[in-house]
């Protein structure tokens, strides 16, 4: 069954950082509205004018959010550019949906090998920065990020809309915390429910834009100063981490043959029992006993996975 593809933040089924990122801007927008308007230390004129500013700085931020959750971040439709449809007298087979040639010898060749400029799960043209996301399932020009606080892809279709959100929350939160601070001053209590209010609202609102100015601060940083996306960054530091570790592992050269007493057990010896990856193969007996390791003297393997149902993981994808 292929699985269908989400098409905007918006959408069913909601996850639950979402719904938590709405509840926390209605609460500190609606606790503010509440506050500013039963204040006593602010003239009519000065708090019409105050209100008025705050109302289009909600505007906005709403706008903004209504439109990154309802826009499809996607430049184009998934299945826009499909694969070339049967000639006559070739051989075809159905891979995915999609109608794949065989090769000279008969076999089924897959979609990235045959079309490798296609994504492989949808068969969208891949850019160079196009990646198919796992949580949408569709392929997102220019990614970025999979933002799970508003359940939607972030590329190039939408990343000023994302951009654009971050920095008018912050401007909004940091001046409502400053607003919320001085009507505090102002009216001079200390023991009541509504200074208890106001100093709630201010945390939250020093704590949330405090977030949010670090996250546009690293984007800032990665787009101008690195000229990389937030993937890309991520991808980076992955590998970096792992050729860290496969230095600082210990390491064994692949051994010659290590004897094996018992025949291998009726249950291992199938097709499609594990037998590592590449040239090597592996053969157990059973668990933490001597394994048979046949393979090129240039593989190394984790030998701590040697004895894993008779299964050996190259050390790069023991760390995956």
């Amino acid at each position: 069954m292929i699985r269908r593809s989400r098409v905007r933040g918006f959408e069913f089924p909601l996850i639950a950082p979402q719904v938590v990122t709405w509840s926390v801007y209605l609460i500190v927008v609606g606790a503010t509205y509440s506050l500013l308007l039963t204040t006593d230390v602010l003239s009519t004129k000065r708090l019409d004018l105050i209100v008025s500013i705050y109302s289009g700085m909600v505007g906005i931020l709403a706008i903004l959010f209504v439109w990154i959750e309802t826009a499809d971040p996607a430049n184009c439709s998934v299945s826009a550019l499909m694969l070339p449809c049967p000639t006559a007298g070739s051989k075809f087979e159905i891979y995915c949906g999609f109608q794949l040639p065989l090769d000279e010898s008969g076999l089924l060749q897959s979609l990235q090998e045959r079309y490798p400029e296609r994504c492989q799960f949808c068969s969208e043209h891949q850019g160079p920065r196009t990646k198919h996301c796992g949580h949408c399932n569709k392929c997102i020009h220019d990614f970025d990020h999979h933002c799970l606080y508003l359940n939607t892809c972030i590329g190039a279709a939408n990343y000023h809309l994302f951009v654009g959100l971050v920095t008018v929350s912050v401007i909004l939160l940091f001046g409502q915390s400053a607003l919320l601070i001085y009507i505090a001053v102002k009216e001079e209590t200390i023991l009541s429910f509504r200074t208890l209010a106001l100093t709630v609202v201010c945390i939250m609102s020093v704590v949330v834009g405090s977030v949010l100015l670090s996250l546009i601060s690293a984007h800032a940083y990665l787009r101008f100063w690195l000229n990389q996306t937030t993937f890309e960054f991520l991808r980076a530091r992955k590998a970096r981490h792992q050729a860290a570790r496969r230095d600082s592992s210990p390491m064994l050269p692949v051994p010659t043959v290590f004897p094996v007493e018992d025949p291998l057990p009726a249950e291992l010896d199938r097709p499609g029992t594990p037998s590592g990856l590449g040239e090597a193969s592996c053969r157990s007996q059973r668990m933490s006993q001597d394994v048979l390791l046949a393979g090129s003297p240039d593989e190394m393997f984790d030998v701590r996975a040697s004895s894993f149902f008779g299964v050996s993981i190259p050390e790069e994808d023991y760390y995956n």
